[in-house]
């Protein structure tokens, strides 16, 4: 159960890519979730999005809460930082880390001259091509809230993950109202495109708060976890 929870918080809002052309990308943000498995609740997710001139900031915490907390203290951090110029992100360099108490995990990617990524994960090196404007697992989540409003029934995009680069398709549904501890909203719903029907992930984007996944829902092995919106603020300035 552990993994598959940590899976949905890892992987499960990497959507889509960056697209040629200016588009609007979100303003500052503070946003706060809750992970949820048949009524229990499981750990606390804070973002935050930051700018700084021609530069970003995306920071995740996670951490476990409840039932899982019983057995578990993980606290995962992530950090993606680069530069934006018309819309456009470029990622220079991302930063995990999962904390369970007795030991941790880090994960370094750092984008350098000629789409050359230099990573750090468990211990080992890669050094590895990826394609023009691949981004690292959390700054997608900033390309989703920019590109959501686009007329598109599909989007493709590429990360940089675990020494290669990965692309995922993903699939536009129809519109949903759904209800959180945010409020009401009325949304536009993706679902992760996949080869197996063993696992199955849906988002529904809000664009009353700049297309932000107000819920998020990863099924697998049909245990089923949740991602409700909890509380959004915007950052002046």
């Amino acid at each position: 159960m552990r993994r598959i929870f940590f899976t949905l918080l890892l992987g499960i809002a990497t959507l889509l890519p960056a697209l040629a052309g200016p588009r609007s990308l979100p303003p500052a943000f503070t946003a706060v979730y809750t992970v949820k498995k048949a009524g229990l609740t499981l750990g606390d997710v804070k973002i935050s999005l930051r700018y700084d001139n021609d530069r970003y900031r995306y920071h995740k915490e996670t951490r476990s809460r409840g039932l899982l907390a019983l057995f578990r203290r993980d606290v995962i951090n992530e950090t993606s930082e680069g530069r934006v110029e018309d819309g456009r992100l470029t990622m220079d360099r991302y930063r995990y880390v999962r904390d369970d108490g007795k030991r941790r995990l880090r994960n370094t990617i750092r984008l350098l001259e000629g789409d050359r990524i230099v990573e750090r994960y468990k211990e080992k090196d890669y050094d590895y091509q990826v394609p023009a404007n691949t981004l690292d697992r959390a700054s997608v989540e900033i390309a989703l809230m920019r590109d959501a409003g686009l007329d598109r029934e599909r989007f493709g995009y590429d990360i940089a993950e675990r020494g290669r680069s990965k692309r995922l398709e993903f699939q536009r549904v129809g519109k949903r109202r759904v209800d959180t501890p945010a409020g009401r909203f009325d949304c536009v719903e993706y679902r992760v495109e996949r080869h197996s029907r063993k696992r199955s992930t849906s988002l529904c984007l809000a664009p009353e708060l700049n297309y932000l996944p107000v819920t998020i829902t990863h099924v697998e092995k049909g245990t089923s976890f949740t991602m409700f919106l909890k509380a959004y603020h915007p950052i002046d300035g």
